[in-house]
């Protein structure tokens, strides 16, 4: 699954999903989902985040900003 088919696929990605497209381990998926700076929220005691919202979180830290 590429970038561009998840984001066709969803708009709402739980913390799997952001594995997978990121390519990092479970453990930093976590970390970054638990960061006060991810834009992620908790549903139903699952962890999510909007496939925007992650792109954007990306682009800062593209820019220098510190996770």
């Amino acid at each position: 699954t590429t970038k561009e088919e998840i984001k066709m696929e969803k708009n709402i990605l739980n913390i799997k999903e952001v594995q997978k497209l990121l390519g990092i381990g479970r453990c930093s998926t976590l970390e970054l989902f638990h960061n006060v700076k991810f834009p992620s929220f908790k549903l139903a005691n699952k962890w999510f985040v909007k496939y925007e919202d992650l792109m954007s979180y990306l682009d800062t830290l593209k820019d220098g900003e510190a996770v």
